[in-house]
């Protein structure tokens, strides 16, 4: 469960989970301090770093060393009533292509990727 909780100034949110916390905010330009990640960038940031651990768990699971690999998310609102996850690999060169294999579906495996696919729903308790 994540507890939010307005800090000054203006837009400031502190993000709170039994054992971290962290901040998030809006730009300069929509009258915040910037002083911590949007709300889509953590939406980007979740589905990002889901992935980069599945790539690691994925890698080690079959016994080879994933090397610099990493990736990007960004989301794509532009159209309207739509939303897509835009993602890239950046995988090590030193990889074989049976392994890139592995990293590719490793990645589109990611457990956060499956809930952001599934019916979503909204409830206040």
């Amino acid at each position: 469960m994540i507890q939010a909780k307005s800090k000054p100034p203006n837009f400031c949110t502190e993000l709170k989970t039994p054992n971290h916390t962290i901040l998030s905010d809006v730009s300069v330009d929509n009258g915040g301090a910037a002083l911590g990640m949007g709300p889509h960038e953590l939406l980007e940031a979740a589905l990002a770093s889901c992935m980069q651990i599945t790539l690691q768990m994925g890698a080690a699971k079959y016994g080879f060393n994933p090397g610099t690999s990493s990736c990007q998310v960004e989301l794509d609102r532009s159209l309207h009533g739509k939303t897509t996850f835009v993602y890239k690999l950046h995988l090590d060169p030193s990889l074989t292509p049976e392994q890139v294999d592995h990293m590719r579906r490793f990645a589109a495996k990611c457990p956060v990727r499956k809930t952001l696919s599934a019916e979503i729903g909204f409830r206040e308790v």
